[in-house]
């Protein structure tokens, strides 16, 4: 497994096209291999300062691959081939929905229901150009409806193709309360890429940290991923109690140690 970051990490300093490259360069002199295009200010709006084509150029002078993105799905439903020639001009391969549209929790399982074969659909398109589409989980995805307790991520799963991957959220399955290695588990071959994200208790209060910092049980977390197929650990923090780059690297000094072999 090769260890990437999600830009969404440090967000606050990709907001222009300066900052995207010093951002890269830190990123690559810490040691990451790959990373994640989320919440890149620089590379929003209808004229973008940096493009697809900008940003594969950035990535490959300080030698990172561009492992997946985060795309609404309203975006990928009536922009298809717009996101297609995106993706393609990037090299990436995994393309991941950030959050459900607006609306579906609250239809609760009918409302995933009608996600899934949304999801279903733009795959299709995006197979034929070697694209996999992808869902990223939060917590609330696991929250029980029905006479029978259904995730609404187990909705998601079963009722959509078989390359649809879950971009699975370390953190957000275990503060859900889900047995996390059970459902890597039942993962098997549709995590390719997973958010690795550590869950510390600050006095009584759970809240993020650097990955090896937090109460997460790595020892048996990253070879269960392994044994399930991820190619890609994402480290993704979303908010950090002390320097954004210091979290960063920290996260990344415990991982280049594990045993990922």
């Amino acid at each position: 497994m090769r260890i990437g970051l999600t830009l969404y990490t440090v967000r606050d300093f990709v907001k222009t096209g300066d900052d995207l490259r010093r951002s890269l360069e830190l990123i690559h002199a810490i040691g990451y291999e790959g990373i994640q295009l989320s919440a890149v200010g620089c590379m929003e709006g209808e004229n973008p300062e940096v493009d697809a084509a900008a940003m594969k150029r950035l990535a490959e002078e300080f030698g990172h691959e561009i492992v997946a993105t985060h795309r609404p799905l309203v975006r990928l439903e009536e922009e298809t081939e717009r996101e297609i020639e995106f993706h393609l001009a990037l090299g990436c391969p995994y393309v991941a929905i950030p959050v459900p549209p607006p609306g579906t929790n609250e239809e609760g399982l009918d409302g995933y229901e009608r996600l899934a074969d949304r999801m279903n659909e733009v795959a299709a398109r995006l197979r034929t150009h070697g694209l996999r589409l992808g869902y990223h989980n939060h917590a609330f995805e696991f929250q029980r409806f029905g006479l029978e307790g259904e995730w609404p991520f187990a909705v998601l799963m079963d009722r959509t193709e078989p390359d649809i991957f879950s971009l699975l959220d370390t953190y957000w399955v275990v503060h859900a309360g889900v047995d996390l290695l059970a459902l890597i588990e039942r993962l098997n071959g549709r995590i390719p890429v997973v958010h690795l994200k550590d869950r510390a208790m600050y006095g009584n209060e759970a809240d993020f940290a650097p990955v090896g910092e937090g109460n997460m049980s790595w020892s048996t977390i990253l070879p269960a991923l392994e044994a399930a197929g991820t190619e890609w650990g994402i480290v993704d923090q979303d908010t950090c109690r002390r320097d954004v780059w210091d979290s960063v690297a920290g996260s990344w000094q415990f991982l280049s140690a594990a045993d990922l072999t």
